[in-house]
């Protein structure tokens, strides 16, 4: 799943922008009124994501890790990407609930081994089991219900095919699917579809998981050497992030297993990120950037870097953009940033001990993005958002300190 979001690749297609930054122009904002429009974009989506916590599938979530904890035999199998998908939320942790998933639906294959239906016994705290041959089901009760009114239940089928990995062989799903009912109601649900090369890599991955008043879309497609990917998070019928892209390339198990460096996978790649209104574009050519890296000998730390910045301009293009009203807010460019760091030592170069003790510097080089706006400025991130931002710091510390008084 990862191999195919992030190595594999794609043709432009209806995904992408019509649009180039050459062809965009500049919203008519100063810097400072851009900075307030992103901290304004940043407040709404925290204001749509402050209800996560609060969903009722977290609850009967919180309850079955409890009465696990308390059982005298524990349940056959592992459910635990369910415990983290609970937890994610709670923090608001989108790149976990995003793992958790795809973990879930990816390894369910191996569910079938321990089908069956699990009743939680309250009186004797233990698990009465009744068989079965087409699914998984899990009865217990919600945080401060004295009956079993949640039911979890989960079943896939085998595609028939199978991949190695590190010399493990695993059989690979064709679809799977979880839901967790509470008090008669679906609260979280997670449907999943899948298409394989012949190797066992990717070529379709098709998954949505509903979870409370939110859901999470992605799909990719691949032919190892061609794909699209794109992702969505809603709340409700409101786009709170996606993203969608591709590239070209040539990546299947092992490729990426034996990889060294994203260029042996990844020709080229495009791709776009919205956050609300806010959407951020780029497309690299990563094989022309590492040719020609290649070809460079003898250089110092400073002049390979200055050269990386050089060809990351030439080959790279990113910008920011207002979604709706199609304005430019920054493009993006590259530099080579000095930095350094020192220390003091009592020894020479020969190691012979000195009575009063020499600085050493050292001096390193990183490659920088900075933001340029209308009137040509150029702004690291790091200075773009040190000053001002108040209010979603603000917003982001409370949320945080809401969240500390949940956890157990």
């Amino acid at each position: 799943m990862l191999a195919a979001f992030a190595f594999t690749s794609c043709k432009k297609d209806e995904t992408e922008t019509d649009e180039t930054s050459t062809e965009l122009t500049f919203a008519n904002l100063s810097v400072e009124e851009n900075k307030k429009a992103l901290e304004q974009n940043g407040i709404e989506f925290v204001n749509h994501i402050n209800s996560l916590p609060d969903e009722k599938f977290i609850s009967a979530l919180e309850s079955f890790a409890k009465i696990s904890d308390r059982a005298t035999g524990e349940i056959p199998f592992e459910i635990k990407e369910l415990g983290i998908i609970g937890d994610a939320a709670k923090a608001k942790n989108l790149v976990k609930i995003f793992d958790a998933s795809t973990s879930l639906s990816s390894s369910i294959n191996k569910l079938g081994d321990y089908y069956g239906t699990y009743t939680w016994n309250a009186s004797n705290d233990s698990w009465t089991k009744v068989s079965s041959n087409s699914k998984l089901e899990i009865k217990f009760p919600s945080v401060g219900s004295s009956t079993n009114n949640v039911t979890f239940t989960a079943s896939y089928v085998a595609s028939g095919k199978t991949a190695t990995i590190d010399g493990e062989t695993f059989e690979l799903p064709s679809s799977a699917t979880a839901s967790l009912v509470v008090d008669g109601k679906e609260e979280l649900k997670l449907t999943s579809t899948y298409q394989y090369l012949s190797d066992g890599s990717p070529s379709l991955v098709d998954l949505k998981l509903v979870f409370g008043s939110f859901s999470l879309t992605t799909n990719v497609t691949s032919d190892s050497k061609k794909g699209t990917y794109t992702f969505s998070l809603n709340k409700g019928n409101v786009i709170l992030l996606e993203a969608a892209g591709g590239g070209n390339g040539n990546a299947n198990i092992s490729k990426i297993e034996n990889a060294e460096d994203v260029d042996d996978l990844l020709e080229n790649a495009n791709s776009i990120v919205s956050l609300m209104n806010i959407q951020f574009v780029g497309n690299v050519d990563v094989k022309s950037i590492a040719t020609e890296l290649d070809k460079v000998n003898g250089l110092s730390d400073k002049a390979y870097s200055q050269k990386e910045a050089e060809l990351y301009n030439k080959y790279a293009e990113a910008y920011a953009i207002y979604k709706k009203e199609k304005t430019l807010i920054a493009k993006i460019a590259y530099e080579s940033v000095e930095e350094s760091y020192s220390y003091q030592t009592y020894y020479d170069d020969n190691g012979q001990y000195l009575q009063i003790p020499r600085t050493i510097t050292y001096y390193y080089y990183n490659l920088e993005p900075k933001l340029v706006f209308k009137d040509g400025s150029k702004i690291s991130f790091e200075s773009f958002t040190d000053t001002g931002f108040s209010q979603i710091i603000d917003k982001l510390e409370s949320l945080a300190d809401r969240m500390e008084a949940k956890l157990p």
